[in-house]
């Protein structure tokens, strides 16, 4: 009798893969629909003129005194920027922390910011794999 009770008692592999295979597609059914909601454009959080103050590279200040970096982003969803006597201008959209900037005959480049007020903003950015990052206030 005993040893009947010892083979009820065992689960069989093959329940215990299923089980690990169902638990499994259901984590990444959740994680799916968790991502297919649609992404909150709010560019209107950084509608204005932007001064940097201040530009890392490497956690070393580069910005001089002199420097002159302006972003200015529109209400039509075009922006400007210049430094110095470089310029550029395109279009742009803000999804949540993602700043994605498409200027005049270039690829879409990828900034994450972070509102750190209402007038101030920090631009973390990757420059082939140096972490830098510029702080801007609003004028």
């Amino acid at each position: 009798m005993v040893k009947y009770l010892h083979l009820y008692t065992e689960v069989p592999q093959n329940i215990i893969h299923m089980r690990n295979q169902l638990l499994f597609t259901a984590f990444i059914a959740t994680l799916i629909l968790s991502s297919c909601q649609p992404m909150e454009n709010n560019n209107e959080d950084i509608h204005g003129k932007w001064q940097a103050i201040s530009w890392e590279v490497a956690g070393i200040e580069t910005l001089g005194e002199s420097a002159n970096v302006v972003f200015e982003f529109n209400i039509d969803d075009n922006y400007t920027a210049s430094s110095g006597s470089s310029a550029e201008s395109g279009i742009y959209r803000l999804e949540r922390t993602k700043l994605y900037t498409t200027a005049e005959g270039k690829i879409e480049k990828l900034v994450e910011i972070e509102l750190a007020s209402i007038d101030t903003m920090r631009m973390n950015m990757n420059r082939q794999g140096t972490a830098e990052m510029m702080t801007l206030v609003r004028e």
